[in-house]
């Protein structure tokens, strides 16, 4: 895409990060959410300030006769009186600010100066939104590839998060029900197992919607010389949990429905099974605890093991 003008700084937003452009638009390229930028000068140097089309209202349209017949096209009746809705429809749109990319600091800098008005507002080459807006290039180490910007065509913008920026803290994808959130988990998980990244994965899927990433195993796409990713899937009923590994906390968790009483009794039962067997203990001597501090046993009591003891 080469540089264009699409429009005038017409003078300051409603918030401070926001300003807004006069622009007639006649091959309607400025959508909604689509990057635009203006040049100013930032410590004497000369920066592109990029920004995002957050609003847009017509300020200027067809006359309303030219809609008096609905049988009748208002780009019609404008062709048969001469009229060039092209060259008179304009628009007024609001751009958000994003700032300045720094090389160093790896983010966008915020200039907080607005834009003079009479400056000239262009739309934001490909080249320059995939130097920006992705911190890894598709392929590379470290990368994990989305897809493209939806703005433009097709694989014009990709669009990759560093690895490394979500693997070490946290990462939480939250959107409307129906939007692709699953959709979104399961991209990253195929791109951490790619060979440039060979990554180990633990997915706790209580849903089951990510059984089909055992296709990946067989997929040419993953595979890279000796390299071949391993996806095993653990049911419900293969995973087994000692009882002594569960905190009370644990065991109250898996039995919501207690009361107030029978919770009582739970953390006294946990604690003498606690005690009276080292830390140690399996489902039928908890349940052995239970009926003891039921028919009275101290729970601190190291020697209220009678000889019924299931062990």
């Amino acid at each position: 895409m080469t540089t264009h003008c699409i429009g005038t700084v017409k003078g300051p937003g409603e918030t401070p990060n926001e300003f807004t452009v006069i622009a007639p638009d006649p091959a309607r390229q400025a959508k909604f959410g689509e990057f635009v930028y203006y040049v100013t000068d930032v410590d004497g140097d000369q920066r592109n300030i990029l920004g995002r089309i957050t609003g847009r209202r017509a300020v200027r349209l067809l006359p309303d006769s030219f809609m008096a017949d609905p049988g009748v096209p208002p780009a019609q009746m404008a062709e048969l009186l001469g009229y060039d809705s092209g060259a008179n429809e304009l628009f007024e749109l609001t751009v958000t600010v994003l700032g300045y990319h720094s090389a160093t600091f790896g983010d966008f800098i915020n200039p907080r100066v607005p834009p003079s008005g009479g400056a000239p507002v262009y739309i934001a080459e490909d080249e320059l939104l995939s130097a920006v807006l992705s911190k890894r290039k598709q392929g590379d180490g470290g990368s994990a590839h989305l897809g493209s910007l939806l703005s433009r065509p097709a694989d014009a913008v990709p669009v990759a998060l560093d690895v490394r920026g979500f693997t070490s803290t946290h990462l939480a994808i939250i959107a409307s029900t129906g939007s692709g959130k699953s959709y979104l988990a399961g991209v990253l998980l195929e791109e951490l197992m790619l060979p440039h990244n060979r990554a180990a994965v633990l997915v706790v899927d209580p849903h089951g919607e990510y059984a089909t990433l055992q296709e990946m195993q067989n997929h040419s796409r993953f595979a890279q010389g000796n390299y071949k990713p391993v996806v095993r899937v653990f049911k419900p009923d293969d995973v087994r949990v000692r009882i002594d590994t569960l905190t009370l906390a644990d065991l109250r968790y898996l039995l919501p429905n207690l009361s107030e009483k029978m919770q009582y009794q739970l953390g006294r039962a946990y604690s003498f099974a606690m005690r009276s067997f080292n830390d140690k203990f399996t489902i039928e001597q908890l349940k052995y605890a239970v009926r003891q501090v039921a028919e009275g046993a101290r729970a601190d009591d190291d020697d209220a093991i009678s000889e019924d003891d299931p062990t």
